[in-house]
């Protein structure tokens, strides 16, 4: 996301299957575009091969994982609405004793929902025990529009979903351009 909480792309790539190769190929291509900046966090869901990619091509940078998978997950595995609603409060929290006090509560409703979700390494998770500063980026909710994009796009021949990316992309940052030029100009009518 850029300084305006909007959609920035930055690297996209082809590949036939979701593998540690694959992962390990689009995070040494975005290293190289990127490098490793100063307090990168990466949000993703916990699939293993690109917790391994991330762990392995961007060292010094720290690794969350996204709160509306795992609540998915939850939702799936315990089938209980309240357990969901819940762990966005005990994720979103700012302090460990917020945390601590919605673990308890969720406790309440299903116990074996809080073993679960320390299993899911709560550093990852929990922004009361987040090493980094992930801000209010929890979410892979960036990557989940764009997909939502290219729903139908993805069936194409690889040329003309390539250029139908290039398009989409362009047209966003046009008119985000176009949008920053307006606001600019209103406000800096008297100069």
């Amino acid at each position: 996301m850029d300084g305006n909480n909007q959609i920035y792309p930055l690297a996209y790539g082809y590949r036939d299957s979701e593998n540690d190769t694959s992962w390990s190929w689009f995070h040494i291509e975005l290293h190289d575009v990127i490098g490793e900046p100063i307090e990168l966090v990466i949000i993703s869901n916990r699939h293993k091969s690109i917790e391994k990619a991330i762990r392995t091509v961007f060292s010094n940078s720290l690794h969350g994982n996204c709160i509306c998978h795992l609540s998915q997950n939850m939702r799936a595995k315990f089938k209980n609405d309240k357990v969901q609603k819940f762990f966005f409060k005990v994720s979103k929290a700012y302090r460990v004793l917020e945390f601590e006090s919605y673990m308890q509560e969720v406790s309440k409703v299903k116990a074996d929902v809080v073993a679960y979700a320390m299993e899911a390494n709560v550093e990852k998770w929990a922004r009361a025990h987040f090493p980094g500063r992930q801000y209010s980026n929890m979410t892979t909710n960036i990557a989940e529009c764009l997909n939502s994009v290219l729903r139908e796009a993805r069936e194409l021949p690889i040329t003309v979903l390539t250029e139908y990316l290039r398009f989409t992309f362009q047209q966003w940052l046009s008119t985000k351009d176009e949008y920053l030029l307006d606001n600019f100009c209103l406000q800096n009518r008297s100069i």
